[in-house]
């Protein structure tokens, strides 16, 4: 525990991790009234406090932690491509998203195993080469495609009090700034390079940041549960 509160001392953004507990405990105030997709939404937020602790806990010791950020890619991957798929009501954008579950699956899997091939215990543990890339990609994909729907359609009369539209730009804004960092995060962590980027280092974590106080915000126009 001393290492912990020293670590986040040291680097108080991390801090931020514990926004996520905002939209948890809004989705859980609202039970099952969303449907699906909230429920979806509400597992990748409690999986990504979870291993957010968990990799700081495992910073804080200064052991190797990639390992839980390669888990979380298919994880994150399959809970919110299954809440965009549940936000979707044209048929074959439906369809694309399911083709996409068992290919991503083969390739994360490939990846993980290509890029640690020789290793086998988890202290040497490396990150992966491209699946974070494709994460970012396919997910950029199935939003804007939503957003397509949605601007075809108009059936939502105020996007500003939609949850599903509220989240999804959340999303877009973190896969948005992710998709540039990721390659940059790869090179290195896998050249063992120490690079002085600056302010643009903390970019990816302000924007999750961000995304999190969007989704709080968006699951609080989730109507609440009646009660007799």
């Amino acid at each position: 525990m001393r290492e912990i509160i020293l670590f986040l001392k040291t680097y108080p953004l991390y801090f931020g991790v514990f926004l996520t507990l905002i939209p948890i405990g809004i989705l859980l105030s609202k039970g099952r009234q969303g449907g699906v997709a909230y429920q979806l939404l509400l597992a990748c937020l409690v999986t990504k406090i979870a291993s957010d602790l968990l990799m700081i806990y495992y910073a804080a010791k200064g052991m190797n932690n990639l390992w839980l950020h390669n888990l979380m890619v298919p994880i994150r991957y399959f809970l919110l491509s299954g809440m965009i798929y549940h936000f979707l009501e044209t048929a074959h954008f439906k369809k694309w998203i399911r083709i996409s579950w068992p290919l991503f699956l083969v390739f994360i899997a490939s990846d993980i195993y290509l890029s640690n091939k020789q290793i086998i215990f988890t202290e040497e543990h490396r990150y992966v080469r491209y699946s974070g890339v494709v994460e970012c990609v396919l997910m950029l994909l199935w939003i804007l495609l939503y957003f397509y729907e949605i601007m075809q359609s108009l059936k939502i009369a105020n996007l500003l009090k939609s949850p599903a539209f509220l989240i999804s730009v959340a999303w877009l804004l973190h896969y948005a700034a992710l998709v540039f960092f990721a390659p940059l995060f790869y090179y290195m962590y896998r050249s063992k390079l120490t690079l002085d980027l600056g302010i643009l280092e903390i970019i990816p974590d302000c924007m999750e940041y961000l995304a999190v106080v969007i989704i709080s915000v968006g699951v609080s126009f989730i109507p609440s549960p009646k009660y007799d």
